[in-house]
């Protein structure tokens, strides 16, 4: 098959994967236990900042684990477990740096564009989807509110999934986090 075919079968696949991720129309409908209110604010008053949270997940998904997976003077993170019975794990990296450069993420030659705005605190209405070998990935900026203040500018998020659980769902979590 001809270069200009792939192009245009990946051209569709992509148009159809944005079509349907904008007739889906998710609204918020998730709120931590009190137990993961409780370590979202501990790790908060570690950090001096508020954790970002998903206000929407997919039926059946609750945040089951706040774990604080790095803490170096100048790289944070806080890795939200999103579970739910007899389904993959859904995990929330959430970085911040207070100085140097941010991490590299990988990215795959199937790595695409999608949009994620009309979600709130955003700080970028696009983010990068990657289809890579064993899961797929989904990562972003994000700022708290409509300005950054604070030590931490931004944050940079990644949504990190198994290949079952469909990319329109981390779509839709990234849209609702705040």
């Amino acid at each position: 098959m001809s270069i200009m075919k792939w192009k245009f079968l990946l051209f569709i696949l992509i148009l159809q994967g944005l079509l349907t991720a904008c007739t889906q129309n998710p609204s918020p409908n998730y709120s931590p236990s009190e137990m993961i209110r409780l370590s979202l604010q501990q790790v908060g008053v570690s950090f001096g900042e508020t954790i970002p949270v998903p206000a929407f997940l997919p039926e059946g998904y609750s945040i089951g684990d706040v774990q604080i997976n790095q803490q170096e003077y100048q790289n944070q993170e806080v890795v939200l477990t999103i579970t739910k019975l007899n389904a993959p794990d859904i995990l929330l990296f959430e970085s911040w740096m207070t100085g140097g450069p941010f991490r590299v993420l990988p990215t795959s030659d199937q790595s695409v564009s999608v949009d994620i705005s009309g979600g709130s605190g955003t700080y970028s209405k696009w983010a990068i989807l990657n289809y890579l070998s064993d899961r797929n990935t989904l990562w972003w900026d994000w700022i708290p509110g409509s300005i950054a203040s604070g030590p931490f500018p931004y944050y940079e998020l990644e949504l990190s999934a198994a290949k079952t659980v469909p990319v329109n769902d981390l779509i839709a979590i990234a849209k609702f986090v705040h």
